[in-house]
């Protein structure tokens, strides 16, 4: 047991971290928390950049997961572990079940699209995604349909949000994110004078993504959960694409909806 263990809650340290939780203090510091064994594994595994790393020893031994990545973590961040008692990790941590360590990350701010990289040829645009669990989903359908490049406006929520790393089950790491602080109709129009296609999603009025001929450089748009996709980028767009549902079904989630297209983009590219 490490001897310098923190036991306050009004610990500056720990009120720093905890403060993380909020998407401003996240942006002025260009950090973020994650927390569990296998999303940190993840994160090691994609070179991610470790700030902090709070350990609950009482809470973390008694994980019954492989921790063998986890040691090479602590043993290469032995200056930036904190250890603290069950009380503090308690008021710290965001899930019901805690594994017993929790990291601070730095954000990559290097992370950004380059619209000339010939490689991104498979661009997801999101407009204004406000669910957690649905940004997580579309972040892994990402990464498993090779859509590696996504764009996120202004009004989606924050990728950051330690909600949306655990949907994500880690897949963020692995993916370059573009958060844009606007609408983002100026780098639409200007994929589009690079080449690009852009495939607005809506519910009818437009043709099915199993009849649709994309052309080599596409974008799709997937809107809000509850309004679709913003009249500004709809001004934008090229073409509307649907997915035929039978039944009388009125919509799909957004996470559900993206990964469909997604997937049938992926199947015709290895036709």
């Amino acid at each position: 047991m490490e001897n310098n263990i923190i036991t306050s809650v009004t610990n500056e340290r720990i009120k720093e971290i905890k403060k993380l939780y909020d998407k401003k203090y996240r942006q002025l510091n260009k950090k973020y928390i994650i927390e569990g064994i296998k999303i940190i594994q993840e994160a090691y595994l994609q070179n991610q950049l470790f700030d902090n790393i709070i350990i609950c020893e009482e809470l973390y031994n008694s994980v019954n997961i492989n921790k063998e990545i986890i040691y090479k973590v602590l043993s290469e961040n032995k200056d930036k572990i904190i250890y603290v008692d069950s009380k503090v990790f308690d008021n710290i941590c965001d899930t019901e079940t805690p594994q017993g360590i929790i990291a601070v990350l730095q954000i990559d701010i290097n992370n950004l699209l380059c619209v000339t990289n010939p490689k991104n040829t498979n661009i997801l645009f999101l407009d204004n995604i406000q669910d957690a669990g649905n940004m997580g989903t579309i972040l892994r359908s990402a990464r498993a349909f090779g859509f590696n490049t996504i764009m996120i406006n202004k009004g989606s929520i924050d990728i950051y949000n330690p909600k949306v790393i655990r949907a994500s089950m880690g897949n963020i790491f692995s993916l370059h994110i573009l958060q844009l602080d606007d609408k983002g109709i100026d780098i639409l129009e200007a994929l589009k004078n690079k080449g690009y296609t852009i495939y607005e999603t809506v519910l009818e009025n437009g043709s099915s993504i199993y009849d649709i001929e994309y052309t080599d450089k596409k974008v799709i748009v997937i809107g809000n959960e509850a309004n679709g996709v913003s009249e500004e980028i709809q001004s934008v767009s090229d073409e509307n694409i649907f997915i035929p549902m039978s039944n009388d079904t009125e919509s799909l989630n957004a996470g559900v909806a993206a990964s469909i297209v997604m997937a049938d983009v992926q199947r015709r590219s290895l036709r």
